[in-house]
């Protein structure tokens, strides 16, 4: 039986019956100086202020993120992708820098925090340096699949929990090393199969979550924006092998 802090808790989750089965898609990118060799700049903020709608920051100062808009139609997921990357390069070359889809930066890269968000200035100051330095030095590809309710959520997180080392092998383009980073980041980053909502309600407890559920940072997660999250992939060589992974969750529900 759910309690009121169980209802409470499953209320932070956006489920919506319109958003069923529809997909979006995340990808973290670098910023970079112009030149080779590759060496990350702190210049989220800057990048951002040209910016509206679609992108976002992440933890680095280093990395910014595009988002695309949930759709049910993969053609359209493909040419936001694709529109995506092509105005972010054009706003990175504007404050003379590159972006860079690329899957691991250096170890020896600016660690600095993006401190105009609260959550990450407080987190940037908590992390021992080598899991910041982890967590700074890569980047993913995070593909969310709407769902409706929470048993719905659960069942869908339970069949793609199965195919994560399928996903994992699919998204490497960094042999492993991407992968060998992320578990030094997120220990516990294995998903595990929830048999009911109050089990799901007990594990996040259990395993501190339940104030923060976005602090979960598990391959495949239930997220608060009402779908089932898919965080084994890294960088796509081209946007087009984003649809590939796409299509891979959908049959995986299936």
């Amino acid at each position: 039986m759910l309690t009121k802090s169980d209802r409470g808790f499953l209320e932070k989750f956006d489920f919506r019956e319109d958003g069923r089965g529809l997909l979006g898609v995340e990808v973290e990118y670098f910023l970079a100086k112009p030149k080779p060799p590759f060496c990350p700049a702190p210049a989220a903020y800057e990048f951002l202020l040209g910016m509206e709608g679609s992108w976002g920051y992440e933890l680095s100062a280093c990395q910014v993120e595009h988002h695309t808009r949930p759709t049910a139609s993969l053609s359209v997921l493909l040419q936001e992708l694709q529109q995506g990357l092509a105005e972010g390069k054009s706003r990175a070359e504007a404050i003379g820098l590159r972006l860079c889809p690329v899957e691991v930066a250096p170890e020896d890269m600016d660690l600095s925090v993006y401190t105009q968000d609260e959550r990450y200035r407080e987190l940037g100051g908590k992390l021992p340096i080598d899991i910041l330095r982890a967590a700074s030095q890569v980047a993913g590809t995070h593909i969310h699949f709407g769902v409706g309710s929470i048993e719905e959520a659960i069942r869908v997180h339970n069949a793609l929990a199965e195919h994560t080392d399928e996903f994992l092998r699919m998204g490497d383009h960094s042999e492993g090393e991407r992968i060998r980073l992320y578990r030094m980041m997120a220990p516990a980053c294995t998903s595990t199969p929830f048999q009911s909502p109050q089990h799901f309600c007990d594990e996040m407890r259990d395993r501190g979550f339940r104030d923060n559920p976005r602090n979960c940072w598990t391959f495949v997660r239930i997220s608060i924006h009402g779908t089932v999250e898919v965080r084994a992939f890294g960088i796509p060589r081209d946007p087009s092998e984003t649809i590939v992974w796409a299509q891979a969750i959908r049959d995986a529900v299936r």
